[in-house]
């Protein structure tokens, strides 16, 4: 028996109709917001949670700590790549902070109709703000080094999504008559840059400092980054409404876009051999991080999104072909005006990195320690601290073997296992991991790859 006051998505194909409308304005909204979404990993970071600052050489350095270029285990010669040069294997993670795949087990497999108490249930795990997901890809076009020096492109996408929990709990829990749905939590923000950076390392010589150290070793990064696009959905104001007799959604919002920015990042380092089985160092990157987008192509956008459909008209819409439904959802978003706005800065954050390593206290097994501090909250970093701990197995091998774990940041928690293939002149990484928990509970998962060809 349905509850009156209900309509349910599932009982009628009028109301998938309806179902498939509220989808429709959603994905609309996704596609204005963050059509382009992407951010830094690399396979040994992923496998080790993270804790890749002091083992790092050859353009590996680029965003962990440009000082351990100095050290002379680096390649004379090291080319970095994905698939091919020029054609990279996208490393990816997608994270969210409240579904897992045991959530979604739990909640959909083997039941029926779920009841008013279940659907409780199942809203209970989305945070009252909305349900928020950061999808985040690097792609390494190419990276290289020689020596002291590096030089690495890899395009690289930031953004992160706020799905309202009014419209979750209408997509679980049916529509009630005469109570509006609120979409003003709605957020959305994405910036795609492509940083071309170059670095430098080298040996200090300073009695003072070789009195407390063996060694140490300074370097320094400049990146030079080229703002693909940037977009950010703000001030979305919107509601959806059902009585007995019809179904309507409206509302309206802005969009800020722009293509074609500049701007200027640097990196710094020290490193260390504290004996000749410690190392240690610090290292700030992105310094001053700061992306300008021109005005010649900047632009803030007002749209809309409004839909007004009789319960006899979505009986009659049930009837049309797919293709004809997607058209007519389609026309339900539209760009009400469009107008240039003069150029304005975004950042490129910040943060701090620091790292120990204790080579082999066990035979073949090398201990690692990171800890890093982000500057500012952003969606895809928080000022918490994060600290991770990680091992690699069998490193003077042709199979090393990895894996870490993390807490903090704004993963909370991860895990990350991995390997590499070690040849004379040829290398493979691979790196797997999660978020927010382990295996089936785990509400994130990275993947990367990379491979090498060292002289």
């Amino acid at each position: 028996m349905v509850p009156e006051g209900y309509w349910w998505i599932s009982m009628s194909r009028s109301s998938m109709m309806a179902g498939k409308l509220v989808l429709s304005v959603v994905t609309s909204l996704l596609l204005v917001g963050t059509g382009i979404a992407q951010t830094t990993l690399d396979p040994v970071s992923v496998a080790t949670a993270g804790t890749f600052a002091t083992q790092s050489r050859g353009d590996d350095v680029i965003g962990l700590n440009p000082a351990n270029l100095g050290y002379e285990d680096n390649p004379r010669f090291q080319l970095s790549y994905g698939l091919l040069p020029l054609i990279p294997f996208p490393a990816f993670q997608l994270s969210n902070d409240a579904i897992s795949p045991s959530w979604f087990n739990r909640q959909f497999l083997n039941r029926g109709l779920l009841d008013a108490k279940a659907v409780d249930k199942l809203l209970a795990v989305f945070p009252k703000q909305g349900w928020g997901i950061n999808p985040q890809v690097q792609m390494q076009l190419i990276g290289i080094s020689f020596g002291s020096y590096a030089v690495s492109i890899a395009p690289e996408i930031q953004g992160g999504i706020t799905i309202p929990k009014p419209l979750l709990q209408l997509v679980f829990d049916g529509i009630r008559f005469n109570k509006p749905v609120d979409l003003s939590a709605f957020r959305s923000e994405a910036q795609a840059v492509i940083p071309v950076t170059f670095a430098y390392g080298y040996e200090l010589d300073f009695a003072s400092l070789n009195y407390y150290v063996k060694r140490s070793y300074l370097g320094m990064g400049i990146k030079v980054l080229g703002g693909a696009a940037y977009a950010k959905t703000g001030n979305v104001r919107g509601e959806i409404v059902s009585t007995p007799s019809s179904f309507s959604v409206a509302g309206e919002g802005e969009l800020k876009s722009a293509v074609g920015g500049v701007g200027l990042a640097f990196d710094v380092g020290l490193a260390t051999d504290v004996s000749d089985h410690i190392k240690a160092n610090i290292a700030l990157n992105n310094l001053l991080g700061f992306i300008h987008w021109s005005g010649a192509n900047a632009y803030q956008a007002e749209f809309k999104f409004a839909a007004d459909i009789t319960a006899q008209q979505l009986e009659e819409i049930s009837d049309y072909s797919e293709a004809q439904q997607d058209s007519m959802m389609e026309s339900f978003m539209q760009i009400d005006t469009v107008y240039s706005i003069s150029g304005f800065t975004t950042a490129y954050p910040a943060y701090l990195l620091v790292g120990f390593q204790v080579e082999q206290p066990v035979r073949g097994v090398n201990f690692y320690v990171n800890y890093r501090q982000s500057f500012r909250t952003s969606y895809d970093s928080r000022t918490t601290p994060r600290l991770s701990l990680a091992v690699d197995l069998n490193s003077k091998r042709r199979l090393l073997l990895r894996t870490g774990f993390a807490i903090g940041g704004a993963e909370k928690f991860q895990w990350g296992v991995g390997f590499g293939l070690r040849f004379t002149h040829y290398r493979l990484d691979l790196g797997f991991s999660q978020t927010r928990g382990m295996f089936n509970y785990a509400r994130g998962f990275a993947l990367s790859l990379e491979q090498k060809i060292i002289f």
